[in-house]
C-alpha cells in the first residue's frame, strides 16, 4: 500500500489555489480598508488563504494601478507579452486611432506594431497567435 492512496470517495487532502479576479481583488483591498476586518476574516470572506489575502494587500499599489487604467476586470493573471514597449505603444495608438473612429483590422495592427518595433529597435515579428494573445491582454 502506497501512503498517498486515496479511499474512493474521500475528499482530497490538498485544495487547489483559487484565483481571484482583478475586479475581487479590488474588493478584497477595500474590505482590508475597512477597521473592523481582519486579513483572515478577509481571506475567509474570498474563499482564499490569509497567505494570498496578505500578498494581495502587499502588492496594492499595482493592483490599483491596473485598475484605475481599466484594465480588464475579468482578468486573473497578468502576463506580459514578449514585446513589452512594442505592446505598451501598440495600446496607446490603438486607444488614439479609436477615438479618432478609425477602424482597426487585424493586418493594420500588426503593420503598425511591427513599424513601433523597427522604430525603437526591437526583433519582434506580429503574428497572428501574437496578435490574438495582444488582443486578449487588452481587451
Amino acid at each position: 500500500d502506497s501512503p498517498r492512496r486515496r479511499l474512493s470517495g474521500c475528499p482530497a487532502a490538498t485544495s487547489k489555489r483559487k484565483e481571484l479576479s482583478l475586479a475581487d481583488r479590488v474588493k478584497l483591498l477595500q474590505a482590508l480598508e475597512s477597521s473592523s476586518a481582519s486579513l483572515s476574516s478577509v481571506a475567509k470572506l474570498f474563499g482564499i488563504s490569509k497567505s494570498q489575502a496578505g500578498r494581495i494587500g502587499r502588492c496594492r499599489e499595482q493592483i490599483l494601478a491596473d485598475w484605475r487604467t481599466n484594465a480588464n476586470p475579468l482578468r486573473k493573471r497578468k502576463r506580459e507579452g514578449k514585446g513589452g514597449e512594442v505592446e505598451d505603444a501598440l495600446f496607446a495608438w490603438c486607444r488614439q486611432a479609436l477615438a479618432r473612429g478609425e477602424r482597426l483590422s487585424g493586418p493594420i495592427l500588426k503593420a503598425k506594431a511591427e513599424e513601433l518595433a523597427l522604430s525603437s529597435g526591437r526583433d519582434f515579428e506580429a503574428t497572428d497567435g501574437w496578435l490574438c494573445r495582444w488582443k486578449t491582454r487588452h481587451n
